[in-house]
């Protein structure tokens, strides 16, 4: 009986080795084809520069969008405008060197109680076309951006 016995744990033994192996590799295969853990974000640039609109600073808070020309192969891509200014990081900056039709939308807020309706700013939807500038040496590109 002792001798059925451990044939039973020798048994049970290999299949917990076998589990472990198949995750084991498993888990391999996926980070092989996750390339290691890293994420890559494809050929994308981080972005930066400043809103006008009839060349003076954009005075809203807003929300760009860069989306691709033509239905490109290009990224899309947005981020905030504060102060005339807008920053996009490389995971979720366009594609250089293509077209984009850019968007800003203003947030303006809410006016304070008893403002007069002439004075009173409504969101705006500004758009354009521009190129988005390649890399060069590791130094980000800049990218003004004037609305008439």
């Amino acid at each position: 009986m002792q001798n059925g016995s451990r044939q039973g744990s020798a048994r049970s033994g290999c299949v917990f080795r076998n589990a472990v192996c198949s995750a084991a590799l498993w888990g391999a295969s996926l980070m092989l084809a996750a390339g290691c853990g890293r994420v890559s974000h494809g050929d994308r640039v981080p972005l930066d520069g400043m809103i006008t609109k009839g060349g003076k600073p954009l005075e809203d808070k807003a929300t760009i969008y860069f989306d691709p020309v033509d239905g490109k192969a290009g990224v899309g891509s947005s981020g905030e405008v504060s102060n005339s200014r807008y920053s996009i990081p490389p995971q979720a900056g366009p594609t250089p060197g293509l077209k984009y039709k850019v968007r800003v939308i203003t947030a303006p807020g809410i006016p304070p109680e008893g403002t007069p309706k002439d004075q009173i700013r409504l969101p705006q939807n500004l758009t354009t076309v521009v190129e988005v500038p390649p890399r060069k040496g590791g130094v980000q590109p800049k990218l003004d951006i004037n609305f008439e």
